[in-house]
């Protein structure tokens, strides 16, 4: 890795989740505007460009409150960053009164250096570290590169103390997500907030690796070319307690760390079991999937390739089955089982809901994925109606955005100008998911003024907002004609609205909608909420 590269990560955080995330943080972190970008003598060089994850960043001086911080060439994610008393504010005080900053410095390869200050402004740790990250659970990780350009990370607590005894590539946090979306939060978008580092459970353990792989591009900014590193963990994990004790050295493939003493681990990504934190075996490495806990609770699924013959079951501290097995959901290799990084509460309590018995699984992920509000969740078997439909489609985009990390930036970038463009002109709704979904071109109004957000949909109108929303966020321009294949998948096919046929094909040819058991299509019947979130879940899968 070369020094001139660095590594920002707690940046990369903010700006590589979605660029709406501006929401979360808009006291010291704001996207740059049309006007403002004039203000930006884009002429300069950088002050400082920096790679993670495929991206690269490049920093430009912007005026005495604010540096701007651009994502390699597109000045459509551009961001100013506020300076406090000559520090750039990196990232804000989540659960700690500190704030990471970074100033210039003579004494780092890179000329930056990191630190935190307090939210009186003062310093407490001074900058001294080539890469740094925010305060949870009163750790934070912080690194160097070493006398052969290798990076490593150590442990640090409020009073700038290290509490690991030795460096590594790579050390996890201390935390355990408790939610993937915070439906209470007043902004549309919190599902851009990332809640992994704001809605947290504390933890005694994390694991560390000894393996990094790096892999080099370019890219060009005026006339000079700009290297990306992509940087990736690789190799075997081990376990560490917050004083920096090595409890378990790198011998497992996976670890899953929950908020108890037990902790799932895998020595071959194949074969799951539970471990003590000092290695003693609790449940035998038997089983195709094991969660960590969270309550008391985890999962297990028994040790088959067949899915249709894998079941799932749930287990306490004493690793005594309160939950016999059942047939899992067949989409549960989406929850990246293979990290061990799920199973949130809906696992737990959502599995067994009101929604009918085949719709159960497809509800189950699209609560994990935090495509549901509590409000669609009183009644999945009732028609829905306008507005919900309209609130489903952006929620599944806006989540896609922040999962997908390939396209994340479009898709979100689409939201967000949707989101800030013109008011409907509808009279009859104000609701903002109806705007955004109105503003990208997905639904239309009932006439030029009324939307009726109320009325029950049919589905052929979901046909159209599915093609339309798999097109937007796909910028295909001509969707309607690729996806329609000379068949007749449905029996009533003929009955399709003139207006509505195309749209019903390209939405069985792109598989986003299916047809009844009795091989029609049934246009006018109404949509059912949970029918309405299984094509939820196809529209995710299909956002590419």
């Amino acid at each position: 890795m070369k020094k001139t590269t660095f590594i920002l990560c707690v940046l990369i955080f903010i700006l590589a989740i979605s660029s709406v995330s501006a929401f979360a943080y808009e006291d010291n972190f704001y996207k740059l505007s049309d006007k403002d970008l004039e203000k930006l003598n884009l002429n300069q060089d950088p002050i400082l460009n920096f790679s993670y994850a495929g991206g690269t960043f490049l920093l430009f001086p912007y005026n005495e409150t604010h540096d701007v911080i651009i994502y390699e060439n597109d000045l459509n994610r551009a961001y100013a960053i506020e300076k406090v008393d000559g520090h750039l504010i990196t990232f804000p005080a989540l659960d700690s009164n500190l704030r990471m900053v970074m100033d210039k410095s003579d004494n780092t390869s890179t000329g930056r250096a990191y630190g935190y200050i307090d939210k009186n402004n003062n310093i407490v740790i001074p900058a001294k570290y080539e890469l740094g990250d925010a305060f949870l659970n009163g750790i934070a990780g912080v690194g160097f590169f070493d006398e052969n350009d290798n990076f490593s990370n150590l442990l640090i607590n409020e009073q700038g103390e290290v509490i690991t005894n030795k460096r590594y590539p790579f050390i996890s946090r201390f935390i355990m997500p408790k939610s993937y979306i915070n439906t209470g939060s007043k902004y549309l978008f919190n599902i851009f907030e990332s809640p992994y580092f704001q809605d947290y459970t504390p933890t005694k353990y994390a694991f560390f690796m000894n393996d990094l792989f790096t892999d080099t591009s370019t890219f060009t900014w005026g006339a000079k070319k700009y290297e990306r590193i992509h940087k990736e963990l690789r190799g075997e994990r081990g376990i560490i307690d917050k004083n920096g004790n090595e409890l378990q050295p790198t011998i497992y493939s996976n670890v899953g760390i929950g908020d108890n003493d037990i902790i799932a681990v895998s020595k071959d990504n194949k074969n799951f079991g539970y471990i003590t934190p000092n290695g003693q075996v609790l449940l035998p490495f038997t089983y195709k999937m094991a969660t960590r806990f969270r309550n008391g609770k985890a999962a297990i699924i028994n040790n088959t390739d067949d899915k249709d013959q894998q079941k799932i079951a749930f287990i306490d501290e004493n690793m005594n089955i309160i939950q016999d097995f059942k047939p899992a959901p067949h989409w549960y290799d989406i929850y990246y089982i293979g990290d061990i990084d799920g199973m949130t509460e809906a696992f737990y309590d959502k599995f067994d809901s009101s929604a009918s018995t085949w719709a159960r699984p497809y509800v189950f992920l699209a609560e994990y994925l935090g495509i549901l509000s509590d409000d669609i969740k009183t009644n999945y078997q009732k028609n829905i109606n306008r507005e919900e439909f309209c609130k489903l489609v952006v929620q599944t985009m806006a989540r896609q955005a922040f999962n997908d990390s390939k396209n994340a930036d479009r898709i979100a970038s689409k939201i967000e100008s949707a989101y800030r463009g013109e008011d409907t002109p509808f009279t009859d709704t104000n609701n903002e998911f109806v705007k955004v979904a109105y503003n990208m071109g997905i639904v239309r109004g009932k006439s030029a003024t009324k939307f009726d957000p109320h009325g029950e949909i049919t589905r052929q109108e979901a046909a159209i907002m599915l093609v339309n929303a798999f097109a937007k966020c796909n910028n295909e321009n001509n969707v309607l004609q690729r996806y329609r294949h000379d068949r007749n998948d449905f029996k009533d096919l003929d009955t399709v609205a003139k207006w509505a046929k195309d749209y019903v094909i390209s939405a069985s040819d792109i598989e986003l909608m299916g047809g009844m058991s009795n091989g029609t299509f049934s246009p006018t019947n109404k949509y059912t909420v949970e029918q309405a979130i299984i094509t939820m879940i196809s529209l995710y899968d299909h956002l590419e």
